[in-house]
């Protein structure tokens, strides 16, 4: 993420050989750099651009030649190894009609057409509104250049049109393909965090129905943890007379090892019954444990008290 001054600002790099200074800021903003410099700009809001390690802003520069404040977008790109976010393009009007505009300028410049101090020149016109498109940007051209020199212009002038939309075409298709991927990688980051708020979700429930099938442990008692892990094959209740000679439901669990054991309390009954089918129904390993006094001998593979989920 990009890192913001205390005052909302953000400080860039402007290589003086690269499309910003050579196009952007001549043509837009009446000025740039002789050599490799660094610019700051008030940030007012900023958004993941749509390339990556891009961002976008909207926000303002002043010309470090007149003073003049601009509100602008502007495109940083920061990768890694840079130690400052540098300053791709920007443009202070609407950017779809600008795109094919600045294609085509930087089309012209690199066939040595136009220069940045060309740009600078015409800047009154784009500030006012008078260039602000393709057609205009021809037909000044066209008007300005040498009466001898229109033919040879002409030709190297449509070539650069071809070259700007091609550019801005092909510009097009990449920011849809872009377009696409992101919302896919959207999809399925919401997808993801669904699912984890799901598995949160029936964490916190699972715990829920711990707490509230738990047993305590009687004093005197003598614990006895069943001694590896088992998946329960299924759970069932039946109806069971104690040694109190009372009819009691009770629970029983098939487990992986072939045992069947079997909890007839009634207090959780419900929550342990719950308990017992999440976990089977979700294939989660258990322990569960026997609780025995100096003169019993009940057995974890015949009875339970307690379930415990492995981690």
């Amino acid at each position: 993420m990009l890192e913001l001054s205390n005052n909302g600002t953000v400080t860039c790099s402007v290589p003086k050989d690269r499309h910003c200074n050579l196009d952007s800021l001549p043509f837009r903003f009446g000025f740039n750099f002789d050599s490799d410099s660094r610019l700051d700009l008030k940030v007012f809001d900023i958004q993941k651009g749509k390339k990556e390690y891009r961002w976008e802003i909207d926000g303002q520069l002043v010309s470090p030649e007149t003073g003049r404040i601009f509100d602008g977008t502007f495109i940083l790109g920061k990768r890694p190894s840079d130690d400052i976010p540098v300053l791709v393009t920007a443009w202070r009007h609407d950017a779809d009609e600008e795109l094919y505009l600045s294609h085509l300028i930087s089309s012209l410049r690199e066939k040595k057409l136009i220069t940045p101090e060309w740009l600078k020149d015409h800047f009154e016109l784009y500030d006012t509104g008078e260039l602000r498109t393709a057609d205009q940007l021809v037909k000044i051209f066209i008007k300005e250049a040498e009466a001898e020199s229109r033919a040879e212009y002409r030709e190297a002038l449509s070539e650069a049109v071809e070259d700007a939309k091609k550019l801005t075409i092909e510009n097009a298709e990449l920011l849809e393909s872009n377009s696409k991927l992101l919302s896919e990688l959207t999809e399925a980051k919401m997808d993801l965090k669904v699912k984890d708020q799901a598995l949160k979700d029936k964490d916190e429930q699972i715990q829920r129905l711990m707490r509230a099938a738990h047993i305590q442990v009687k004093s005197g008692s003598i614990v006895s943890k069943s001694p590896t892990p088992e998946f329960i094959n299924d759970v069932f209740v039946t109806t069971e007379v104690n040694r109190s000679g009372m009819a009691v439901k009770v629970i029983n669990l098939r487990m992986s090892d072939g045992t069947t054991r079997k909890n007839n309390w009634k207090n959780g009954f419900d929550e342990r019954l719950e308990l017992s089918e999440r976990l089977r129904d979700d294939k989660v390993a258990v322990y569960t444990d026997v609780w025995n006094t100096p003169s019993s001998n009940f057995s974890y593979q015949k009875w339970f008290k307690n379930i415990y989920p492995c981690d």
